[in-house]
């Protein structure tokens, strides 16, 4: 994961507050007020920082000359062909709302001097992307000379000599040079501070900022960069300039900047703003001429227009952000989803985290789980291969909390204990949605910077209600990426246009092989000490003559599992819920079924019993989910023989794979059929469960879990 750099991101944050702010004052006339010129006489170098900025983090500028540009038109280019086009149509629909109508736009674009401003008719500030186009196109190819850079050193010279002259370049393009400058300046600067002890830096940088104070009061000049204006002597500008980017910079590079939420928000996600902006400005200015209402003086109608303009962006980030011909950015490459049968080798072995920590989030109390899985009596796959994840050199920040199973209540813990917590870590890991709501919206609305894997149990559908469908929309853009216990589940889920395959993955969820691998031991050690060992049989010739098992309570259809076991005389053991005890008197159990209630079932004791009985019967209601999943992949790791209503949402097929059969739901006479058939072809069952031991080694075990798991953070940008 890409660490976020605290203090560019602030300076670009207030570089975007302070541009904002200014074309709100430009349209609300006050712009000479003394208070905006002393604001603007200490804050002229801030567009320079982006130059200088794109110098100190840039990589490289040489390679192949055809992918660069392509790369550059892409990111630059693209968006200012785009937003010139919608601020053009925007500002063009307003003024045909003017009294003449049509003719009054049309002597607008008409008066417009296209070839000075380029396509910033209705949006000013895109002349920054062109001449930041250009910018990176001539220092590409000054790179293609050796030598040629230090050439550089002469382009603030330049500049100057294209403002005397009228700056004649079209486009405002005679601002590269200083650009190129600042850029090749913020380079070198990095360079400079990689030698320096944290301290030398922070002393050097407090030195130029000091300097810079002094030199703004006493010789101060400005550069305005979009115009390419030199307000001042050469020399003052030239002194100025490069002791505000370095000071500034320093200090903030050097000190432990923290992350200031909203503005380096902002700063982040700048293209955004740098964009959007303006067409709202505009649009209220020309809202307020045709409604009679004059703003020229109004700090009401600024600070509202502020507040207007920054709330539209920010609500547009997850949306934008996600149009590559509008932001910029390039669009992920699609995940590899693969149809068919997958192998344990499909997924290659992770590189270590290199530091990587996540957050992991659970509906459980994980602390218990953890303390009970330390001492051998709990399962780890509950987990979701978050104990796996160390393997792979990615640290845990536990969610600690214990659930009251009363939703608003603990939404607003589990809310403020994800906000609050004071570890550092980089991806939110969730088991769940449920609880963690609010988290996932803010993450749509950008206000929570840190990505979201989720593992989402049931498949994606549209909503009947359109207003609930809208927030849905908005609700999924907050979730960086989902895991699906089967391709079933994603393929249903990709018929929603909410769902984008890039950021959907199937895992192998499976059971702790070396839990139940314990617990069998245990088991085995137990029947050797009731009588004598040579005599005693063995856990598998015990089971011969023991009873099946059913221990699920989601969705099961019970009414049809005990009519087919009344009918066959078969022994089963059967968990259940104590409240709903009442139901399964109506049902009138015959003897040879053994009722077992409880408050809340314990996977130990549960898997105990499992462990000692024939087969395994998993009897449901039609669903569009993986139920009985848990039910099986214990059957699999035990080694039992399976019997399960068919669902087509499964990530096996039990039948396929030898260790079990489907069944159809409702299908009483199939139930019988196939329980007799257990019952007497032992050797087939014993085969039928070694193989879904086999099975879950190879695949569905909570190793392979979180080795997928681990692939996935360690792929995600």
């Amino acid at each position: 994961m890409k660490q976020r750099n605290n203090a560019f991101d602030l300076l670009c944050g207030l570089c975007i507050l302070r541009m904002v702010t200014l074309h709100v004052v430009c349209q609300t006339q006050m712009r000479q007020t003394p208070w905006w010129k002393e604001t603007m006489a200490w804050t002229f170098f801030f567009m320079s920082f982006f130059f200088f900025k794109a110098g100190y983090f840039n990589k490289g500028i040489t390679g192949k000359t055809i992918p660069y540009l392509r790369d550059r038109i892409q990111r630059l280019l693209t968006p200012y062909i785009s937003w010139g086009i919608i601020g053009g149509i925007i500002a063009f629909c307003w003024l045909c709302l003017f009294p003449e109508g049509p003719a009054n736009a049309i002597a607008a674009l008409s008066k417009f001097r296209w070839l000075v401003g380029g396509l910033t008719f209705g949006n000013s500030p895109l002349w920054f992307l062109l001449s930041f186009f250009t910018t990176y196109v001539l220092m590409h190819f000054i790179e293609r000379v050796r030598y040629l850079h230090w050439m550089v050193l002469l382009f603030p010279t330049i500049g100057y000599w294209l403002y005397l002259h009228g700056n004649p370049l079209w486009f405002y393009l005679s601002n590269v040079f200083c650009g190129t400058f600042f850029f090749y300046m913020g380079k070198a600067w990095h360079h400079v501070l990689d030698k320096l002890t944290r301290h030398t830096a922070l002393s050097i940088s407090l030195l130029l900022c000091t300097a810079f104070v002094m030199a703004n009061i006493f010789l101060h000049s400005e550069y305005e960069m979009k115009m390419n204006l030199w307000l001042g002597d050469f020399w003052k500008v030239l002194l100025i300039m490069p002791l505000s980017l370095l000071g500034i910079s320093g200090v903030l590079l050097s000190l432990p900047t923290p992350r200031v939420p909203l503005v380096n928000y902002v700063g982040e996600h700048s293209m955004v703003f740098f964009v959007m902006h303006y067409p709202i400005v505009l649009s209220y200015a020309y809202a307020s001429i045709l409604l009679g209402h004059n703003i020229k003086g109004s700090f009401p109608d600024l600070f509202i227009i502020l507040i207007l303009a920054f709330t539209l962006c920010f609500l547009a980030v997850p949306f934008v952000e996600r149009v590559p011909w509008l932001s910029g950015r390039r669009a992920p490459s699609p995940s590899n989803i693969r149809e068919g049968r997958r192998t344990a080798d499909d997924s290659p072995l992770p590189e270590e985290g290199a530091g990587m920590r996540i957050y992991f989030y659970h509906t459980q109390d994980t602390e218990r789980i953890v303390r009970e899985w330390k001492e051998g009596v709990f399962p780890s796959h509950f987990l979701y291969g978050a104990l796996q994840l160390k393997d792979y050199g990615i640290d845990v920040v536990w969610h600690h909390q214990k659930h009251t199973y009363k939703r608003l209540r603990d939404m607003i813990v589990a809310t403020w204990k994800v906000l609050s917590c004071r570890k550092p870590y980089d991806i939110l890991y969730a088991t769940h949605t449920l609880g963690i709501e609010p988290v996932i919206l803010l993450r749509a609305l950008r206000l929570y910077r840190h990505p979201i894997v989720v593992w989402h149990h049931q498949p994606i559908v549209k909503a009947k209600n359109p207003l609930r469908e809208a927030l849905a929309r908005l609700f999924y853009q907050g979730i960086d990426h989902m895991i699906f216990f089967s391709r079933k589940l994603m393929q249903d889920s990709l018929l929603s246009d909410k769902a984008d395959p890039k950021r959907m993955s199937m895992v192998h969820w499976g059971a702790d092989l070396d839990y139940y691998d314990g617990l069998l031991q245990s088991l085995r050690q137990a029947l050797s000490q009731d009588g004598d060992e040579k005599r005693s049989p063995s856990l598998v010739e015990a089971k011969v003559e023991a009873a099946f098992i059913s221990t699920g309570k989601e969705l099961r259809d019970f009414e049809t599992l005990i009519k087919a076991f009344h009918e066959t005389g078969l022994p089963l053991v059967l968990y259940a819920e104590k409240k709903r005890k009442a139901y399964f008197e109506t049902l009138h159990p015959a003897k040879n079924i053994e009722l077992h209630y409880g408050d809340r079932p314990i996977p130990h004791e549960i898997a105990q019993e499992v462990a000692k009985s024939r087969c395994v019967c998993i009897c449901c209601q039609k669903s569009n989910y993986t139920v009985g999943l848990t039910t099986v992949v214990e059957a699999l790791a035990l080694g039992l023989p399976i019997l399960c209503t068919r669902n087509p949402q499964m990530p096996m097929d039990i039948e396929a794979e030898g260790c079990g059969f489907w069944l159809e739901p409702g299908d009483v006479e199939g139930w019988k059929e196939k329980l007799r058939y257990i019952a007497h072809h032992t050797d087939e069952a014993k085969t039928m469960g070694r193989r879904g031991r086999a099975l879950a080694e190879q695949l569905y075990n909570a190793r392979q879990c979180g080795k997928e798991v681990a692939n996935i953070f360690m792929n995600y940008e």
